[in-house]
C-alpha cells in the first residue's frame, strides 16, 4: 500500500496543492487491493431486488474524510449540501450522473433564525453540473460558495465514487448534512428553487466495512 497517505497535514485549504488530494486524483481501484465485485456485492439475501448503496470507509480524522460510495446502476445519492466544506469527487468505476448548485446569494443575517425544515422558504440556487461523470474524466471539486456545493449523484451504470470532505461533517461544529429537492425554475436562466425536504424513505447507505491497511 505505499503512496497512501495515512496522515496529511490540512492545515492548508489550497485544495489543489494537498497532497491527500493528489493521491485521490491518481489512485485506482486496484492499487487500494479492491476489485469491481468487492465494491459492488450482490446481496444474496435480496435476490432481485435494488441493491443498496454501500460506503466504504477508508480514511477519517478531524480534518478529512476518505471513503468510496458504490452505486448499483439506478441508485441514487439525494441532493445534499456540505456546509464550509471542500470535496473532492472522483469516479473510480462506471458512470455516474452529477447535478449540482450553488446558492444564488449567500446566507444572510436576516435569514437567520427563521423557520428551518420542509417548511423553511425555498431558496434560489444556480445550476452548476448537469453532466456524467466516468471513471477517466476528471474529478468534481466543490467548496464552500462555490463548484456547486449542493449536489446529488445517481448511478448511470454500478459505479464507485471516491469522496473526499475536508473538514468533515461533524454536528458540534455546525457541519450537519441538509438534503433538498428540485421545487421548480428560478427566476433567470440555469436558476433554480431548492427547498429542504427529508431524504426518501428508500434511501439507505449501508456499510461495506472498514479499509484494511495492513
Amino acid at each position: 500500500m505505499a503512496g497512501i497517505p495515512r496522515k496529511v497535514n490540512y492545515s492548508s485549504y489550497d485544495v489543489p496543492s494537498v497532497r491527500g488530494v493528489d493521491w485521490a486524483a491518481r489512485v485506482q481501484l486496484d492499487e487500494l487491493g479492491l476489485s469491481s465485485d468487492a465494491c459492488l456485492p450482490i446481496d444474496q439475501a435480496m435476490p432481485g431486488a435494488a441493491q443498496p448503496i454501500r460506503y466504504l470507509h477508508i480514511f477519517e480524522d478531524g480534518e478529512v474524510s476518505l471513503g468510496i460510495f458504490c452505486l448499483p446502476k439506478g441508485a441514487c445519492i439525494p441532493l445534499h449540501n456540505h456546509p464550509g466544506m471542500t470535496v473532492f469527487s472522483r469516479a473510480l468505476l462506471g458512470r455516474v450522473h452529477v447535478l449540482s448548485f450553488d446558492w444564488a446569494e449567500a446566507h444572510t443575517d436576516a435569514m437567520a433564525g427563521t423557520v428551518e425544515g420542509p417548511a423553511a422558504p425555498a431558496r434560489e440556487a444556480r445550476r452548476v453540473l448537469d453532466c456524467v461523470m466516468g471513471s477517466g474524466d476528471d474529478p468534481a471539486l466543490l467548496q464552500p460558495t462555490s463548484g456547486g456545493n449542493i449536489h446529488q449523484f445517481t448511478a448511470v451504470t454500478d459505479c464507485a465514487v471516491l469522496d473526499l470532505l475536508t473538514p468533515p461533517y461533524s454536528l458540534d461544529d455546525g457541519r450537519d448534512c441538509t438534503y433538498y429537492h428540485v421545487e421548480g425554475p428560478g427566476s433567470g436562466d440555469g436558476t433554480f428553487l431548492l427547498r429542504e425536504a427529508e431524504p426518501p424513505s428508500d434511501f439507505v447507505v449501508g456499510a461495506l466495512g472498514m479499509y484494511d491497511w495492513d
